[in-house]
């Protein structure tokens, strides 16, 4: 299981789900041995035994085994699908208390709360997903939470902060699509601060940060359930 920030402004998370092509090969090869002690031939003495039932061609087993990948995957995307939905419960309130001076303030009338919540948009845009890949070896599953949509400069500014992280150019940060971040101006620090004294900026809400533990840890949680 995985956690990554990445440019889309979200928090996603995998899990992979291995060992069934090994179980089914060794499953396989059970298969072949029952196949051939039911064609042997017993003396009259010797009671014949029946090993499995045999279910459409496909031994016990085998249906047996198709029963849990199924059973296992399907707990896994409600495991997934439950932490997805608690990130974004975990990064809404992290805005509503990530507090602004200017959100104390009550600027502009009519805002929601003194959080990152001036219309309400911002949290209501967080989104969440969970998708489900297999193919010969593994089945993964991918969850998401925070923005995917990319243009929206409001929500970054908001969520990474604006001042204090400067270093590419106007030109260069729109020809790469990132966010530019003024510099702060070396007559306005003092010594060891990394803002400035009287511009400080945007202060990063960082609800994606605050949330990614928080997330890891019940999807364990939720996941270790799945061994008893």
């Amino acid at each position: 299981m995985a956690d990554t920030l990445n440019e889309e402004m979200v928090a996603s998370y995998n899990v992979n789900i291995t060992g069934i092509d090994r179980t089914r090969a060794e499953l396989a090869r059970l298969d072949a041995t029952i196949a051939r002690l039911r064609k042997a031939n017993y003396s009259p003495t010797v009671p014949t035994v029946t090993i499995g039932a045999n279910l459409g061609g496909r031994d016990i087993f085998v249906s047996k085994m198709d029963d849990l990948e199924g059973r296992v995957q399907a707990s896994t995307q409600r495991a997934m699908a439950s932490a997805m939905a608690l990130g974004k419960r975990v990064q809404a309130q992290a805005l509503r208390d990530a507090t602004t001076k200017t959100g104390l303030s009550g600027q502009p009338k009519g805002r929601k709360g003194p959080g990152r919540e001036v219309t309400g948009s911002m949290i209501a845009g967080i989104a969440t997903n969970v998708e489900t890949y297999k193919d010969g070896s593994a089945t993964q599953i991918t969850g998401w939470h925070g923005w995917p949509t990319e243009g929206r400069n409001y929500f970054e500014y908001q969520e990474r902060g604006t001042k204090g992280r400067g270093g590419a150019s106007k030109a260069e940060s729109a020809a790469s699509g990132s966010l530019y971040r003024s510099p702060n101006k070396r007559s306005r620090k003092a010594a060891g601060q990394r803002t400035a004294l009287n511009h400080p900026g945007v202060p990063a809400a960082n609800s994606l940060g605050k949330s990614i533990v928080v997330v890891r840890e019940h999807l364990k949680k939720e996941l270790a359930g799945l061994k008893r």
